[in-house]
């Protein structure tokens, strides 16, 4: 079974098309503003590409660090070369001598170069001008991409290997794509290579694997072990998955916190209150004034700076007990500085790591590892009696503790969040008095830097969120991530990175540690990181909404969470929360920090003002747009239909039951449209902000349905929602509006508490006509609209808005009869909705044995289509056997770029054919045809009635 094209990763696809991330978050720029370049071109996807080849400079890949840099230093000096520009410590420019300014002339020096420069772990190549503004040359190292569609793969790859190139990898989701290295061939112009080899190889397509720059609009800061911090921003170092992290960074772009944000953290162990990359958020209490031994703000505890250590608080003694100083009280108290540093260390201070609220303030409360339930319990009290928002915990153990959980349903009616870590065991921990406090907690596990479940995490129907964590704690577990969370430790010899620079476990940090290298470690995780990570988010939601409920919050990180590892989390298409059997294993999925402090901002910050409304493109879409909704959130990332919706449904007639519900809809028999008919399309709306939004308008459009979806009209963005001029493409129904639409997020999806909307709309669905090109499949498109939450586009690409847009959606899909013997055979629309030529190619995923043909275009090849164009494209689909149930998709790739792009697809579904109920209503259509039919009926009987007689006296 061939799997949908997964996009490109530098970490999985073995540097197929390789990208190096710029640090600092601003557009790079390139030193020369006058290469010096001549013509060039190489053979792609969409045929010959003109990149004119740069004679002034020569690009280089380094290993990374201060070590790449310094070799890159020897390597220059030793060859009269200047350096002009590095990136990242990766990817440099080098200018040259005018004597080699020609493409002999830079081939004869690569050829030199390259034996001195693969010695010191650098790799050099032929610079190519981007023609795109301010955009970095590419560098073609020794590397070609390769799509071999004549014979088989392994010919092609006998082939490419006697011309001496060696197969790296063959592309797991792309038939026929590889890389090769030419490594030994001697040949350093790549350009002329990927000429040669297509025209003596038979290769449909091969070009350079061209290493090149990309940079991010995030707000990073420069703290010096940030870039360990993965958990916060993961760009796969470490062998990690790009991305799988709490987007962070892009939820500063709204807001880093506040002072007046507090968040308390309350310990079993004390905390370094000197350690430089906190105390400049400790939070200093107001109404005390330090060291005059009185207790000035009357709270019953003295000289309370920092918070308060309850660790003497042994029996149920008056408030007083303990001290003021909530500091390590031995030396295995290592936790507290650690689990302070995620959730609040100093950020942009150029010092150290940054925590997930860089700006916050850290009350510090510790309260032993041997204390009574009463003295844990004050933590709590005090915690909210002095303005703490949120209170993080990452402990365990203690019995039933009636009195903490008293006092934290207590701070929770108050409004606080309290967040528990879950704990870090592979079972289920949902008996734990606290961590099973579904009313009152937030109970947190976590996921690794590959998007995965860390399995040494609890599980359970109590979890409401995985945070990204470590790797696990060893290979028995087994590892499910590579790298641990970099945060503050105790410094000096003191805390977990005591003993020596070089802790016994993987960092990313690279080159000589820094001087303070022990005040920090690299070997924190668990639940107990998760947590705070968690904390320091809900104080970033705190800071940009002080109105904000602490159920609200729950709800919204649940709403905007991406559900990782879908093949083992098995989240439910109803409501998002794993159906993983016997236990729930993945909650709700992966915090993403971004998507909720989008939500709950003021528009006047970049934010939404509490108002979401969306429709889902799929089933794990619930309306994240951070990245598309089509990403597949697997540690090799992935591809899941956008042109599937679960939030519309169609009613052939006769009609059956309208769904007023949301669980009466998600109970609703979908079905083909019918030609010639009325068909009901039933479409379900949501909002998953916390605010109400009013006045939703809600408008249905119709196409013939494809393999790509054709160009909306040039008017439709300005004219929405008025019809545009041009509606003889796509076709629309009149607007309706919701008045009120209330919170209707997933926490509530498929619960009598559920307040989606559900709308039905009148679709006419034309007769078949084959002569006229009309199909007998359709596309259904919904767009989203209200004055608090506008649709903004400036595409008219639909299959490009749709999955980047969580205000619209459609629907592409042929529902089959698995009882019949005859298949799927029709036609299916292939277009190229651009305003210039493609090169297009069309992939199908069967279930093994079915037969998928297209007649001449035939799977797997590439061919152009002009601006505009649409083919019609017969399809025969036959199933291994009748009776089989499955589905069928026809996907279609643009490869117009370097790398080949999702453009849309066509599912055709097989199941045995749904018997309806009673049928309730007739729509017009069928009156007139009824009305039609019974005189003829009437007619019929009449001569019946005459030839009766006859028959009864005819002879036997």
């Amino acid at each position: 079974m061939l799997n949908h094209f997964k996009s490109f990763s530098t970490t999985a696809i073995a540097c197929l098309l390789p990208t190096l991330s710029f640090a600092d978050g601003l557009p790079p720029s390139f030193p020369d503003k006058n290469l010096r370049v001549v013509p060039d071109s190489f053979v792609s996807a969409q045929g010959t590409t003109e990149m004119p080849l740069v004679l002034s400079h020569i690009g280089a890949l380094l290993p990374g660090g201060r070590e790449g840099e310094e070799a890159l230093r020897k390597l220059a000096d030793a060859n009269g070369l200047e350096i002009i520009a590095t990136y990242r410590g990766e990817l440099a420019f080098l200018s040259v001598d005018e004597k080699f300014a020609s493409r002999e002339g830079l081939v004869k020096l690569l050829t030199e170069l390259g034996p001195a420069a693969a010695e010191l772990g650098i790799r050099v190549g032929l610079a190519y001008d981007d023609p795109a503004p301010g955009n970095i040359p590419s560098v073609a190292l020794n590397e070609l991409v390769a799509l071999a569609l004549d014979g088989t793969f392994s010919d092609f790859v006998t082939k490419m290997e006697a011309n001496g190139l060696k197969l790296l990898m063959e592309h797991p989701y792309l038939k026929g794509y590889a890389v090769f290295s030419t490594e030994g061939s001697g040949n350093v112009d790549m350009m002329s290579m990927a000429r040669d080899l297509q025209r003596d190889t038979g290769a449909n397509l091969i070009y350079p694997n061209f290493f090149s720059l990309t940079w991010d609009t995030e707000t990073l800061l420069n703290d010096t072990l940030f870039g360990n911090q993965w958990h916060l921003r993961n760009t796969g170092q470490g062998g990690g998955t790009s991305d799988s992290d709490s987007d962070i960074p892009d939820a500063w772009d709204v807001t880093t916190g506040a002072a007046t944000t507090l968040i308390a953290i309350h310990e079993n162990g004390g905390f370094d209150t000197a350690h430089p990359d906190l105390t400049p958020n400790l939070w200093a209490n107001p109404g005390e004034t330090p060291g005059n031994g009185l207790d000035d703000d009357g709270n019953g505890w003295t000289d309370d700076i920092l918070g308060w250590d309850f660790g003497g608080c042994t029996t149920a003694t008056s408030p007083g007990c303990g001290d003021n100083a909530p500091t390590p009280a031995n030396a295995s108290e290592n936790h507290g500085t650690a689990v302070a540093g995620v959730a609040g260390a100093a950020g942009n201070n150029s010092l150290g790591v940054s925590g997930s609220c860089p700006n916050c303030s850290l009350m510090l409360l510790r309260s032993g590892y041997s204390v009574s339930d009463f003295a844990k319990s004050l933590a709590f009290g005090y915690a909210q009696a002095q303005g703490a928002g949120v209170v993080s915990n990452s402990w365990a153990g203690g019995g039933t503790m009636a009195t903490t959980t008293a006092a934290i349903n207590a701070v929770a009616t108050a409004g606080v969040t309290v967040i528990f870590a879950s704990g870090n065991t592979s079972g289920n921990n949902c008996t734990d008095p606290r961590v099973g406090n579904n009313v009152s907690v937030m109970a947190v596990s976590s996921s690794t830097n590959q998007d995965r479940k860390t399995v040494v995490s609890s599980v359970g129907n109590c979890i409401d969120i995985l945070s990204p964590s470590h790797r696990g704690y060893s290979t028995a577990d087994p590892y499910t991530g590579t790298l641990n969370v970099s945060t503050t430790d105790r410094q000096g010899t003191a805390g977990y990175n005591n003993s020596n620079l070089v802790t016994n476990c993987p960092t990313t940090e690279a080159g000589t540690p820094p001087a303070n290298a022990r005040d920090y470690t690299a070997c924190f995780g668990g639940t107990s990181s998760a947590t705070p990570l968690t904390a320091g988010v809900v104080g970033l939601i705190q800071t940009v909404n002080s109105t904000i409920t602490r159920t609200q919050i729950q709800s919204l990180l649940a709403d905007t969470a991406d559900r990782i590892e879908d093949s083992v989390g098995a989240y439910s298409t109803i409501n998002g929360f794993s159906a993983a059997t016997p236990t729930p294993t993945h909650s709700w999925g992966r915090m993403n920090a971004f998507e909720a402090i989008r939500v709950a901002a003021p528009v006047a910050e970049g934010g939404k003002g509490g108002i979401d409304v969306f429709i889902r493109d799929n089933r794990l879409d619930w309306g994240n747009t951070i990245n598309p909704s089509n990403t597949l959130y697997d540690a090799t990332r992935g591809f899941i239909a956008h042109w599937r919706s679960v939030d519309i449904k169609v009613d052939a007639p006769p009609y059956g039951t309208a769904p007023t519900s949301s669980a009466a809809f998600d109970a609703l028999a979908d079905e083909d449209p019918i030609e010639s008919s009325v068909n009901r399309v039933f479409v379900r709306v949501r909002n998953r902000g916390p605010v109400t939004a009013s006045d939703v308008t809600v408008k249905l459009h119709w196409a013939f349905a494809g393999t790509a979806l054709p160009a909306l009209p040039s008017d439709f963005w300005t004219a929405f929602p008025a019809d545009s001029a041009d509606t003889s493409v796509w076709h629309p129904t009149p607007e309706q509006t919701i008045s009120s639409l209330p919170y209707s997020g997933a926490t509530v999806a498929g619960t009598g508490a559920d307040a989606a909307q559900i709308l039905t709309f009148d679709f006419n669905a034309p007769a078949i006509d084959p002569a006229a090109g009309n199909p007998r499949h359709y596309c259904v498109m919904i767009v989203l609209d209200t004055g608090q939450d506008e649709i903004d586009e400036s595409t008219l690409i639909v299959d490009v808005a749709t999955p980047r847009n969580n205000n619209m959606t459609h629907r592409n899909l042929s529902l089959q009869d698995s009882t019949s013997s005859d298949g799927f055979r029709d036609f299916v629309f292939v277009r190229n909705p651009y305003k210039k030529p493609i090169r297009t190619i069309l992939i199908a995923d069967a279930p093994e044995g079915w037969k998928v043909d297209i007649g001449k275009i035939a799977l797997g090849r590439p061919f152009v289509l002009d601006p505009g164009e649409e083919i019609a494209v017969p399809v025969v689909v036959i199933p291994a056997k009748r009776g089989m149930t499955g589905e069928v998709s026809l996907v279609q790739y643009n490869l117009s770029n370097k790398e080949p792009v999702v453009m849309g697809g066509f599912d055709i579904a097989f199941a045995p054919p749904r018997k309806k109920g009673i049928v309730r209503e007739l729509n017009p259509e069928m009156v007139k045809r009824l009305e039609i039919l019974v005189p003829r009926l009437e007619h019929a009987l009449i001569r019946l009635e005459h030839i009766l007689p006859r028959l009864e006296t005819m002879p036997k």
